[in-house]
């Protein structure tokens, strides 16, 4: 619902009947969602995600305040940084008081819509939407389905005003029994990524290899971007390493991201007799630079809504390895700018990185085409679509 601010000069020019010219009201956007780290502040897509569009949303023009269900106040001080207003705050994963608060929130604020993502902060922007009648969006990153209590309360909060937006094609199923909107009120926007930034890091690949690796030669590097959890594929992976790294000596596997499974991941490295070859380099802030350093970025992941860390890989035009989950086929063109195993398939994943390792010219001509490709991606375009959807949410005349 659009509550729009009448200027005091517009009052008086309607009185008088003189004309002025009333500019278009800032859209005010309130963000809901479950959180923007894990606990620690631990990175994962949606923290990309959120430093990546809520900047450039503001700096469009939009009004942009973002609410985090779990998050503690000094965790979103990157997001503060980015000149995004952002509050924490800071419940238990089951916290009664979190409807309450965020409708105190909202009945403090002039808001046009609330853009909602996760599984409980959906919910709960459902909720508030129907009791303060503001329309809600619902951003569905991924394929988990919501619980049927979830589901149940859903239901109860739909509104003919609500519109969602799915990052692939893929998870389509988990939108319509999820959350029960049907296709006419669904579109896919593909999640994005500031292309120029990874980009520019290539022509220092030797320089930043050096620095951020200790890398002095041409050995092959290989990452895995992901948060250690255990979706992401990463036991598996390491337990199908042994035969690449004994068919190419030299080669360096580094995984950047942290989470609950990482201990137990350096344990089997060890076990399997081949932590020498791998580093853990936790959560990084310079992942342009760091994926300017890779011959190949491989992902194990399980299930995916649409892969960011495939993207940003692909901006920096290194190659993709995936298993062909979720809306990965949607990122990573086969053959093209990457290469696709069969879901759940590591062994052939694994395979088909030691193929990109024994061909230089394949991984040349596909990270040629993965710069080219991820222009797809762009934050311009993301943000424009983002903005012409609020703009006919809250268009007259939608109650």
């Amino acid at each position: 619902m659009n509550r729009e601010f009448v200027r005091p000069e517009v009052v008086q020019a309607r009185q008088t009947g003189v004309s002025v010219t009333q500019p278009a009201p800032r859209l005010s956007i309130l963000v809901v969602a479950d959180h923007f780290s894990f606990e620690g502040a631990v990175y994962h897509g949606v923290t990309n995600y959120c430093l990546t569009v809520l900047p450039a949303l503001a700096a469009a023009g939009v009004q942009v305040t973002a609410c985090f269900l779990r998050d503690r106040e000094e965790w979103l001080k990157p997001l503060r940084q980015a000149g995004v207003e952002a509050i924490g705050l800071g419940l238990g994963r089951w916290s009664l008081s979190a409807l309450w608060q965020v409708l105190r929130l909202v009945r403090s604020r002039r808001f046009d819509l609330i853009h909602a993502a996760q599984l409980k902060g959906s919910t709960l922007a459902l909720m508030v939407g129907r009791i303060e009648r503001l329309p809600v969006l619902v951003h569905v990153h991924d394929q988990t389905v919501p619980s049927p209590m979830l589901r149940w309360l859903n239901a109860v909060a739909a509104s003919k005003r609500n519109r969602c937006v799915c990052v692939s094609s893929a998870i389509g199923t988990a939108v319509t029994r999820g959350y029960g909107f049907d296709d006419a009120d669904c579109s896919v926007l593909p999640n994005a990524v500031d292309v120029d930034r990874f980009a520019r890091h290539r022509p220092e690949r030797e320089v930043l290899r050096a620095r951020l690796l200790d890398v002095h030669d041409n050995r092959p590097v290989i990452g895995v971007v992901a948060r250690f959890f255990p979706v992401k594929g990463h036991a598996a992976f390491i337990a199908a390493l042994p035969r690449l790294l004994r068919d190419h000596p030299g080669t360096l596997v580094v995984f950047a991201g942290d989470g609950p499974e990482r201990a137990s991941c350096e344990a089997l490295a060890t076990e399997r007799g081949i932590a020498s070859a791998i580093r853990f380099l936790g959560q990084r802030d310079d992942m342009p630079e760091l994926l300017s350093c890779l011959d190949v970025v491989a992902m194990p992941s399980q299930s995916e809504g649409l892969p960011l860390a495939a993207i940003e890989a692909m901006a920096a035009g290194v190659p993709v390895v995936a298993l062909d989950v979720g809306g990965m086929g949607e990122v990573v063109r086969h053959e093209r700018d990457g290469l696709l195993a069969p879901a759940g398939n590591v062994i052939a994943l694994v395979a088909l990185v030691s193929r990109l390792l024994d061909d230089a010219a394949a991984r040349h001509r596909m990270g040629l085409a993965a710069l080219g490709d991820a222009g797809r991606f762009s934050v311009q375009e993301h943000v424009l679509r983002l903005r012409e959807l609020y703009q006919t949410m809250v268009a007259p005349g939608r109650d």
